[in-house]
């Protein structure tokens, strides 16, 4: 009974998880962002995008501005326009990474995982140079929920190899281990996550290995953050960092991802020296 209940812990985990390595550079003209859109009222929004759709009549080449559109359907949890405004936008750049990124998102916002997947797949086909996690865990999240084990477990991987000093894919690789009861696995990947330092599932991950007969000490790193945090040793390793990425700071249900700020966008400056731009205000 406790393993199963391990288990689904770890599950949970990986549903819930945040994706860490997953920021894009915004584009210079991006005028809205997902944190904005929800801080502005309906009125203010409702002229927002009567004022975007005129743009996008104006300049149908500034994708930037179908990007903003589906910002603020977005915010209202209105998904499936943002899809397709997502997908208007990809009309007039197929290959945009961001806009495929944004749009496995929204397929996910929507509990559409195998959409979601494709999209992710489309964003990476269309990078240049494989050298972000964000995509990876983007993918390996999809995959989770689709209960893909084998292609969550090899797109993890590729984040470690990526970033090997990142502990947090060595716990869903641990987790991943212990839904499919190897462990063997589990042990070494979350001793991994606690050897790199890991705080944000850091309970966690000790609770797994001491219910698979693991003793867990700290080692140098955590007795110095131990030491740092003012607390003894036992306490460290029943707790968790409050930092950013605590699953505690999150909204409950849907998935809630940022968006990619790695990701290279230089699409948003197409025709965009050719025009006279007018800056939205």
């Amino acid at each position: 009974m406790r393993s199963s209940l391990l288990q689904l812990f770890a599950l949970s985990s990986l549903l819930g998880f945040i994706l860490s390595g997953c920021t894009t550079t915004e584009s210079r003209r991006e005028v809205i962002d997902f944190g904005e859109a929800k801080g502005k009222t309906r009125s203010i929004l409702d002229s927002r995008i009567e004022h975007l759709e005129k743009k996008v009549k104006k300049y149908p080449k500034r994708i930037d501005y179908y990007f903003d559109l589906a910002t603020i359907y977005f915010s209202r949890e209105d998904y499936r326009m943002a899809a397709e405004w997502l997908q208007r936008g990809l009309d007039v750049s197929p290959t945009n990474q961001k806009f495929l990124y944004q749009l496995g998102r929204t397929h996910l916002a929507m509990g559409e995982y195998e959409e979601a997947v494709r999209a992710y797949k489309q964003a990476l086909k269309s990078s240049h140079q494989d050298r972000h996690t964000g995509i990876h865990f983007a993918l390996a999240y999809s995959y989770s929920l689709n209960r893909d084990w084998k292609n969550a477990e090899h797109h993890y991987k590729k984040c470690s190899e990526i970033n090997p000093l990142d502990p947090n894919p060595y716990y869903f690789l641990g987790s991943i281990s212990d839904i499919q009861n190897k462990r063997k696995e589990t042990i070494r990947y979350m001793r991994e996550y606690l050897e790199l330092n890991g705080k944000v599932y850091r309970k966690k991950a000790v609770q797994i290995l001491r219910h698979h007969g693991v003793a867990v000490e700290l080692n140098s790193l955590m007795q110095k953050d131990a030491e740092e945090q003012g607390i003894g040793p036992s306490r460290y390793l029943e707790s968790d960092s409050l930092g950013p990425l605590n699953l505690k700071s999150k909204p409950e249900g849907k998935p809630v991802l940022k968006p990619a700020t790695e990701l290279e966008d230089n699409d948003n400056k197409q025709e965009a020296e050719d025009e006279d731009i007018d800056i939205l205000k």
